[in-house]
């Protein structure tokens, strides 16, 4: 509603609006009190209880309207003080002549009107739904840009959450994606990876669904993007054993760590290859050590 106001003082008070404006204060710095108390104590006693009598007649329409007054009929003080605090004062020690208050109130604003008050308040909604979803965004892309998604620019960052934001169901509160969404945004942002791979698709999502609820969140699907349109064979090559093979590890039942069959590490295995000269060289640091057959007489065998 303060939002509202500024706007109607801005509309029907010009010059006070560029006054407050140009001492760096908002309409708001005095007058949400007078809408929370409903102008109890900010105004005189007998002008207060003229503005409940109205306020239980016509609604919240009321406190706009006479907050306007208040601030036209001491639009001079407001323009001829320089500390807003000294505005403040005046305007609550303020007197008005009998019925003058009301007069402006109900007279000068009469475009001002519980249709147009409504109007006002539902686009103000709107405003700051397109607001708070505006930060959301710039949340979202700050939290994977640099670390996630080291390779894609704000700009292709900004065009992938825009879709993965449009492809989100209407009914849900989560942000995620279902596998047929998945689907249909690698086939616009990773086209080429979604043509070669398309037997490997059902595989990769599962991978990265770390939950397995059958839903991919914001930034493990960009990084699917990031590194699939812009990484190298190396970073790739990584991602996927980080990824689809680490997982398919996990499910196997193996065991962390990447266990051998024999209940060892992967460690393990290595040493044990090399013990037995099964490693790398160990078939021919073997064959040196054979014993040589020699015989007692001088005689080769």
């Amino acid at each position: 509603d303060q939002h509202i106001l500024e706007q109607l003082v801005l509309h029907y008070l010009p010059a006070v609006h560029a006054r407050l404006d140009a001492l760096g204060i908002g309409v708001g710095l005095f007058t949400l009190p007078w809408f929370m108390c409903l102008f109890i104590t900010y105004l005189p006693w007998r002008e207060s209880l003229l503005v409940l009598d109205n306020f239980f007649y016509d609604g919240p329409l009321t406190l706009f309207k006479f907050a306007l007054a208040v601030l036209k009929l001491n639009a001079d003080a407001v323009l001829a003080h320089d500390n807003p605090e000294d505005i403040v004062r005046h305007i609550r020690a303020a007197r008005y002549p009998q019925n003058i208050l009301v007069d402006v109130a109900t007279t000068q604003f009469t475009e001002l009107t519980h249709a147009r008050l409504a109007e006002l308040r539902q686009t103000r909604k709107y405003q700051e739904i397109v607001h708070m979803e505006q930060g959301t965004k710039r949340a979202q892309i700050a939290a994977v840009r640099g670390s996630a998604c080291p390779h894609m620019s704000a700009d292709e960052l900004d065009a992938l959450y825009v879709a993965f934001h449009a492809a989100l169901p209407a009914d849900t509160v989560a942000f995620r994606i279902t596998f047929e969404q998945y689907q249909e945004l690698l086939s616009k942002f990773a086209f080429a990876f979604w043509l070669n791979a398309t037997a490997q698709l059902e595989r990769v999502f599962a991978a990265i669904d770390a939950d397995g609820d059958g839903a991919l969140e914001w930034a493990d699907f960009a990084r699917l993007v990031d590194v699939v349109t812009h990484g190298s064979t190396a970073e790739r090559v990584l991602y996927a054993l980080d990824t689809v093979y680490t997982r398919d590890d996990d499910d196997s039942g193996g065991g962390g760590g990447g266990a051998t069959a024999g209940g060892g590490t992967a460690d393990d295995g290595v040493d044990g290859h090399r013990r037995h000269g099964r490693g790398p060289g160990g078939a021919r640091s073997q064959r040196r050590r054979q014993p040589r057959c020699t015989t007692s007489s001088g005689g080769g065998a």
